[in-house]
C-alpha cells in the first residue's frame, strides 16, 4: 500500500479538504488539466466514512487524492470531514509532507463558517502576510486554523482562499453547491493549464456532517 511520505509532489499545491460544506476538496476533485498527469489514491484514515461520493452510498474508507500535472502542479483533496480530535495529527503529516517534498506554494480552498457573517459572494483571501477578511471576522475551522498555524511555523509559503460555508442539509436542496462552485472557479485561476469541471462537480454530493464544528 502506498504511504502518504512516499507521494511525490510539484513544486506548487492545490489543496482542498472536507471542509463544512466540502466545497473545497469537491472543487479540486473537479480541476482538469489537458497536460500528462499522474494521480494516486490512499487511505488516510480509515474510522468513518467519507462524506462525498458520486452516485450511492459512501466509501468506507476516508482518502486523499492526489494528481501531478507535468511535475509542476499538484492537486491534493482530502476527501472527508475531519472531527476535532485528529485534525492536528492530519495537520502535522500533511505539512511534513509538503515540507520534505520542497513544496514552494500552498493553496489552500476552503468554505468555513465565518463570524460575523461575510458576503457569500466573494472569495476571500489570506497569506503569510496579508488578509483581506474585516479584521473583526473570524474562521471556525479546527482544521484549516491548524493547518495554517502549523505552514507559518515552517515559514511554508501558502495562500489560503476561503468563502462562507454551509452545512448540507437534507431538508431539500444543496447550498453547498453554490460554494463549490465558486470555490472551483477560482481554484482554475490559481496556477496556469488547468480548468474546473462543474458538472463533474455537481455530481460530487455532500452528505450532511453530523458533527458540529
Amino acid at each position: 500500500m502506498t504511504s502518504l511520505h512516499s507521494v511525490a509532489l510539484a513544486p506548487e499545491v492545490i489543496f482542498g479538504y472536507g471542509d463544512i460544506s466540502h466545497a473545497g476538496s469537491r472543487a479540486v476533485l473537479s480541476l482538469v488539466s489537458e497536460g500528462s498527469a499522474s494521480t494516486t489514491t490512499l487511505p488516510l484514515l480509515n474510522t468513518s466514512p467519507t462524506y462525498i461520493t458520486k452516485g450511492h452510498a459512501p466509501s468506507t474508507e476516508q482518502t486523499l487524492k492526489v494528481t501531478t500535472i507535468a511535475d509542476k502542479l499538484s492537486l491534493i483533496s482530502l476527501n472527508t470531514h475531519l472531527s476535532d480530535d485528529v485534525c492536528a495529527s492530519v495537520a502535522q503529516s500533511l505539512v511534513s509532507l509538503f515540507v520534505d517534498q520542497h513544496v514552494r506554494k500552498l493553496h489552500i480552498v476552503a468554505a468555513a463558517r465565518i463570524t460575523p457573517a461575510v458576503s457569500s459572494d466573494k472569495v476571500w483571501r489570506f497569506d503569510n502576510t496579508h488578509s483581506d477578511l474585516p479584521p473583526e471576522a473570524s474562521l471556525n475551522d479546527t482544521f484549516l486554523w491548524t493547518l495554517v498555524h502549523l505552514a507559518r511555523l515552517q515559514s511554508l509559503q501558502f495562500s489560503c482562499s476561503v468563502v462562507q460555508g454551509t452545512k448540507a442539509s437534507t431538508r431539500g436542496g444543496d447550498r453547498t453547491l453554490e460554494a463549490a462552485e465558486r470555490l472551483g472557479n477560482h481554484a482554475a485561476t490559481l496556477a496556469p493549464g488547468i480548468r474546473f469541471n462543474s458538472e463533474h462537480m455537481r455530481g460530487l454530493h455532500a452528505i450532511p456532517i453530523k458533527e458540529t464544528i
